[in-house]
C-alpha cells in the first residue's frame, strides 16, 4: 500500500486478485482500478502519482499510467532468470527502480526501457522480502526471510 498526491490524500493498494485499486481517503470512495491478467501483485511503487510500475506473481514487470497497460517486461524470457519478484522500490531520481525476490538476489532495473542493469548475489540465503532505497540513490536496503537485512552501496 502506498499513498500519493500533494496531501497524501489517495491511497494505492495491491492484492493477490490482481488488482491495484486507488482510493479517495476525503471522500472515502474507490477512484480507480488496474486488474492484470494472470497472477496476483506482489508488490508496486509509484511514480508522479500515476505512473506505476507492478511485480507479481506472473513473472513480469508491469508499467502503468492510470488503469492503462503501457508495457510489460516478460523477465523469465531471460536467461536463468525464475525469480518472482516479491519487493520493487523506485529511486527517488526516477531513473532506475530495483527488485528483490525468490532467487535472493537484488536486482537493479532501468525505468525507461525495463533492461536489467546490475544483480547483487550472495547476501540473502532466502526469499527477499523487502528492498528500499536511501534518499540519495547510493544503497539499496533488502531484507529477506532469512532474517538478514543487508545494505548493498550502489555505483551508477
Amino acid at each position: 500500500m502506498k499513498l500519493i498526491g500533494k496531501n497524501e490524500e489517495i491511497l494505492m493498494t495491491s492484492s493477490k486478485d490482481k488488482s491495484l485499486l486507488k482510493w479517495d481517503l476525503q471522500n472515502q470512495k474507490r477512484i480507480g482500478a488496474y486488474v492484470q491478467k494472470m497472477g496476483g501483485i506482489n508488490s508496486f511503487d509509484v511514480l508522479n502519482n500515476d505512473f506505476c510500475i507492478i511485480v507479481g506473481q506472473d513473472k513480469k514487470i508491469n508499467f502503468t499510467n492510470g488503469n492503462k497497460l503501457i508495457k510489460s517486461v516478460d523477465t523469465s524470457s531471460f536467461k536463468s532468470y525464475q525469480d518472482e519478484c516479491m519487493s520493487l522500490c523506485v529511486s527517488k531520481s526516477g531513473t532506475f527502480f530495483v527488485t528483490g525476490g525468490t532467487e535472493k538476489s537484488v536486482k537493479v532495473w532501468n525505468i525507461v526501457n525495463g533492461s536489467l542493469l546490475f544483480e547483487g548475489k550472495g547476501g540473502h540465503s532466502s526469499t527477499i522480502n523487502i528492498v528500499q532505497i536511501s534518499d540519495n540513490d547510493k544503497q539499496i536496503i533488502s531484507g529477506g526471510k532469512d532474517g538478514n537485512i543487508l545494505i548493498w552501496d550502489l555505483y551508477m
